[in-house]
């Protein structure tokens, strides 16, 4: 069963356990270095850090980022989802998602660096509170940061989606309007 990773198979299920846990340990690890590279990539893709590494003839800066976050190459997705073997618009978004970590959600950013929280939880509410101001987006997480990982997903999307209509009353007052 393990051979093809070169590993024999576990003598039994005390050992198996260990293997499980040992591995989710190292998932939880690699998608927060995910993050934490895409956040790095950008910075060296920053428009205004005047590097010399590389400069293409033209180039445009690009806010992927919600508000408060920094403007990064044009090419810089197509680099990094080249490099890690996906498209364009996922390397997108995972720059935008790190660096709406990283910015604008502080304290969630601290819960995945320490393996806290899962990265794609925290993926999930930095697209969600991107279209808030950068205040609107600190209060959501001040307010909901220590409560990620508590409560099953679906309950905390309904409260997370509560808190983001509290700070961002103009969205709430249209969504009734629709409705």
């Amino acid at each position: 069963m393990f051979d093809s990773i070169g590993e024999p198979a576990p003598a039994g299920a005390a050992e198996l356990a260990g293997l499980i846990e040992q591995n989710f340990a190292e998932l939880v690890s690699a998608e927060c270095r995910m993050l934490q590279l895409a956040c790095a990539w950008a910075d060296a893709h920053d428009v205004g850090s005047g590097s010399d590494e590389y400069q293409p003839l033209i180039q445009r800066a690009c806010a992927w980022g919600g508000e408060g976050t920094p403007e990064v190459s044009e090419y810089c997705a197509a680099e990094l989802g080249a490099l890690q073997g996906t498209g364009i618009m996922a390397a997108r978004s995972l720059i935008a998602d790190a660096l709406d970590l990283r910015y604008r959600l502080p304290r969630l950013w601290g819960r995945v660096l320490t393996g806290g929280v899962r990265a794609w939880q925290a993926r999930k509410i930095a697209e969600q509170t991107r279209s808030l101001s950068w205040e609107a987006c600190v209060d959501v997480d001040h307010a909901l940061s220590d409560f990620v990982g508590m409560m099953p997903w679906p309950r905390f999307a309904t409260i997370l989606s509560a808190a983001i209509l509290e700070a961002h009353p103009a969205l709430a007052a249209e969504r009734a309007e629709r409705a």
